[in-house]
């Protein structure tokens, strides 16, 4: 409980307490003229107290899963929608891999560029009376990757090729079944004709790619022929060798540079590629808290494309005053109430408690408090992120304690004492020893003994071995004991 609170219920009791000591004081008067002073007294009792710190707070998820993409991919499919539950391993969303193949494609041509950046490297390293003839069998080495680059392109329009007979097939239905509708009046001519365009369109693509296709397969028997003819010249250029007149350490410096940027550019479109998920998966099984994500979409990399959370286990955030802080122990027991669940009690415990104090953003009054949080069990799915709760938490809890009331105390010179009224209704001082503390009630652990008759409120003006008459602390009314 803040401080400011508590003082306000100890001044209402204090005016309470002096109230019903001038109403005694009026009675004493009236029923008897001996001037002796009148106290309220409270004996101690035996009972149960618990020492309770006050606060609220706001519910929260405690393990949140928030997953980005690297990639502005396209969305193929989205299997679930924000507040389903989701077990790990379900799939979320499944993305579009048209330009993964199209990064693959890539990086393959570039892997047998750098093999062939290798390899002319390697020759420029051997012996330099052995380059003329080494350059021979490199352009060999050369046409053959070049074959494999057209064998590689001729497989991309076979594909492209598929792609459009099956275009050209579907158009076919369509144009049969929009001039059926035309006859019947159903759609105009111009939409009969734009499908006809189409289909137009699509067959000229296909004998474009088959002019292509003839025109590799040409250049492939071309390479073919050349490779035949190198291998000639190279067996006969075996003995004839050149001076080389370029710089060979130069060249060859060139060339690593070469492969360095190439193999660089590699391994960025392979990190590329493996950003390039198919799939978006859950990590954990909870709730999809946010889904970024349609189907067509593109994902917009700079928000989550999902949040999952487990809400069967939650955190309560809250934060309690420096003085209240001390109390507090991890583990600890903590009774849990809202308005929305009908002032109902549920149970938590406490589960974190910030090493650090701030001040209060309260512009009433400054004080610094402490952050802490609450770990509360939601497999029954009683709260909700973002309710609002109020907080009992149990710091300390007796069973059968001595117990007098907080307005008894008085202190000196750090000792705290009592008044206590005996047989003959002197006053007698007694240090006491405090043990746990409520709101209105204190623990005595040594000084006291029940039944003991204890002062409340006491006035400056006793002292110990007055003869005081006792104001009934209940009735209201001054008896002697006598």
């Amino acid at each position: 409980m803040k401080k400011g609170k508590m003082k306000k219920i100890v001044i209402i009791i204090i005016v309470i307490l002096v109230v019903l000591s001038v109403v005694g004081k009026f009675l004493g008067k009236k029923n008897s003229n001996k001037k002796t002073v009148k106290v309220t007294v409270e004996k101690v009792k035996l009972d149960k107290i618990e020492s309770k710190v006050l606060a609220k707070g706001v519910v929260a998820v405690k393990n949140k899963e928030t997953i980005y993409l690297s990639t502005p991919l396209k969305i193929k499919k989205v299997n679930f929608k924000a507040g389903d539950n989701v077990k790990k391993g379900n799939i979320i969303i499944i993305y579009d891999t048209e330009k993964r193949k199209e990064l693959e494609y890539s990086i393959k041509k570039m892997g047998i560029n750098i093999e062939n950046e290798k390899l002319a490297l390697k020759e420029l390293m051997k012996p330099l009376d052995e380059i003329s003839l080494i350059n021979k069998k490199h352009d060999i080495e050369q046409l053959k990757n070049d074959m494999k680059k057209s064998e590689l392109s001729l497989e991309k329009l076979n594909l492209e090729a598929k792609t459009i007979n099956k275009n050209i097939k579907k158009t076919e239905d369509e144009v049969e079944k929009k001039e059926e509708l035309y006859k019947n009046g159903m759609i105009a001519k111009e939409e009969l004709e734009k499908t006809k365009d189409n289909l137009d369109n699509y067959k000229s693509s296909l004998a474009s790619n088959n002019i292509e296709q003839k025109q590799f397969d040409i250049n492939l028997k071309d390479t073919q022929s050349r490779i035949e003819f190198l291998k000639t010249i190279y067996e006969d250029a075996k003995n004839k060798f050149e001076m080389e007149t370029k710089t060979r350490e130069d060249q060859i410096k060139i060339k690593e540079n070469s492969i360095d940027i190439s193999l660089l550019e590699l391994k960025q479109e392979k990190e590329k590629l493996q950003k390039m998920v198919r799939k978006t998966v859950s990590p954990v099984t909870g709730t999809i808290l946010k889904l970024n994500a349609e189907k067509n979409y593109i994902v917009n990399i700079e928000k989550p494309v999902v949040e999952i959370a487990d809400i069967s286990k939650l955190i309560i955030k809250s934060e309690v005053s420096e003085y209240d802080a001390p109390k507090l122990k991890l583990g600890e027991k903590v009774v849990i109430k809202s308005d929305a669940l009908n002032d109902k009690k549920y149970y938590g415990k406490v589960y974190k408690i910030s090493e650090l104090a701030h001040e209060s953003k309260n512009r009433d009054y400054k004080e610094n408090i402490v952050n802490i949080e609450i770990l509360f069990d939601n497999s029954k799915k009683i709260l909700k992120p973002g309710y609002s709760v109020n907080l009992e938490i149990i710091t300390a809890k007796k069973e059968s304690a001595k117990l007098i009331s907080i307005l008894s105390i008085m202190e000196k010179d750090k000792q705290k004492y009592v008044y206590v009224v005996d047989k003959e209704n002197k006053l007698e001082k007694r240090d006491i020893k405090i043990g746990v503390e409520s709101d209105f009630y204190v623990e005595v652990v040594k000084g006291l003994n029940e039944g003991d008759k204890v002062v409340v409120n006491p006035e400056e003006k006793i002292a110990e071995g007055m003869k005081v008459e006792v104001l009934d602390k209940e009735l209201g009314s001054v008896k002697n004991d006598n």
